[in-house]
């Protein structure tokens, strides 16, 4: 997997945070690895028809970021504020991203106007759920308002929590820029990106987007960061394509996976070597599976458990081997 787009790592250049917000929206979106295998910085670049050189100068500007989401099966509404006013852009952003739409949103720092693009996944609570291509501030930021699923110390995974008054604070300006953007940018004070799938291509995506749960989850296991896609991607091979609109007869898969623990359990003792891998880890193999399920659209077929668990045997088979031999994903 290494060798392919790790689904949440920070942006590539000093440029490019525009093109790893994309990248993000795209896989929050829920779009799988063999339907994205090759989506890098670069192919973001390509979709926008832009050069490389220019994204150095320029950055990437609202019109690439939609142009680029075009082509990549996304639809991009540009939502403009012309009066100064951070409560107003997150009550817009509560409203796009509880209607399951990802956010790109400009801020600002004390000097230069929409400087750095970031993505605004969702809300919980006094939190906001933050991807920040360049975690601007990271090693110079407390917990209690900055908490990054990636706390190495130089945090290479863009996931995390950032409080709501942080947020604000951020697309707010200086008095002094204030007068700037009033004179140079027309009044525009703030702007964002509502991204959501073009409706004659949601077949390529899983409805859905990520809670506080699921990014907590990625401190514990920054493997969900590392491939996302991958686990979109095999959860929909499991329990298949899911339906955008609620059907009737169909049970969340995250309660089909709790209701199966006990064989899930039994299945793991099985195919896996217990003296080369703890329980530990198959119990958060599942977790895993469990939290991303909690926040997409898989669901399975009341009358068809049977498949989806041969399905997830599978799977699950796959992964007790690689545990047992430490190959793939858990190769140390």
């Amino acid at each position: 997997m290494e060798d392919f787009l790790m689904s949440f790592e920070t942006q590539e250049g000093s440029s490019t945070c525009g093109l790893a917000s994309l990248r993000f929206a795209f896989s929050l979106l829920g779009a799988g690895l063999r339907r994205n295998r090759e989506l890098e910085e670069q192919d973001v670049r390509a979709c926008a028809k832009k050069s490389a050189w220019r994204v150095l100068r320029e950055g990437m500007s609202e019109n690439d970021l939609r142009r680029a989401g075009k082509r990549l099966g996304l639809t991009v509404t540009f939502r403009r504020f012309l009066k100064r006013s951070p409560k107003d852009v997150i009550d817009a952003l509560r409203t796009a991203t509880s209607n399951g739409h990802p956010c790109i949103v400009c801020v600002h720092d004390d000097d230069d106007a929409f400087f750095h693009w970031i993505v605004v996944a969702g809300f919980s609570g006094e939190w906001t759920i933050v991807f920040d291509p360049s975690t601007l501030d990271e090693g110079e930021y407390s917990e209690s308002t900055y908490w990054l699923a990636d706390d190495s110390g130089n945090a290479k995974y863009a996931p995390g929590l950032m409080k709501v008054s942080r947020l604000a604070a951020w697309i707010d300006t200086t008095n002094e820029l204030a007068g700037e953007i009033d004179a140079d940018h027309g009044g525009e004070h703030h702007l964002f990106l509502e991204v959501a799938v073009a409706p004659d291509r949601r077949s390529e995506f899983v409805p859905g987007l990520p809670d506080e749960g699921l990014i907590r989850r990625m401190r514990y296991d920054l493997d969900l960061a590392r491939h996302f896609d991958q686990y979109i991607d095999d959860l929909r091979d499991i329990f298949g394509r899911a339906p955008w609109s609620g059907e009737e007869g169909r049970v969340p898969a995250h309660e089909f996976l709790e209701r199966n623990r006990g064989r899930i359990d039994d299945l793991f003792a099985t195919w896996t070597l217990r003296e080369f891998c703890s329980a530990a880890d198959l119990n958060g193999e599942l977790e895993n599976l469990i939290a991303i399920c909690r926040c997409y659209r898989f669901s399975v077929p009341r009358n068809d458990e049977a498949r989806v668990w041969s399905h997830l045997s599978f799977y699950l088979g796959w992964r007790a081997a690689e545990l047992s031999y430490a190959v793939g994903k858990f190769e140390p």
